[in-house]
């Protein structure tokens, strides 16, 4: 598997395989054992990225006294991903 996640990382210039790999040996979560665990590793990832992202733009809505507009963005995915845009690079 690491050789395949290796592959991976040199063929799309993306090094987050083998970060994925690394940081399961690090933190000795139990290992990998089929690429199904890598890509639910990512899936994690992915969510806890846009659970961090979501709540840094909450928090800017709440403090610019905008709820109306946090109450919209949990209904519209639309308006979300415009306020995502618009906060999200000063991450």
């Amino acid at each position: 598997m690491k050789e395949v996640l290796q592959l991976l990382s040199v063929m799309t210039d993306d090094h987050r395989f083998e970060d994925i790999y690394n940081e399961e040996l690090k933190n000795d979560k139990g290992g990998l054992k089929t690429m199904c665990d890598v890509l639910d590793r990512i899936e994690e990832k992915g969510i806890k990225t846009g659970e961090v992202t979501m709540a840094y733009v909450a928090l800017k809505l709440v403090n610019a006294g905008r709820g109306n507009d946090l109450e919209r963005a949990v209904r519209d995915d639309d308006f979300r991903n415009k306020l995502i845009e618009e906060f999200g690079e000063k991450i």
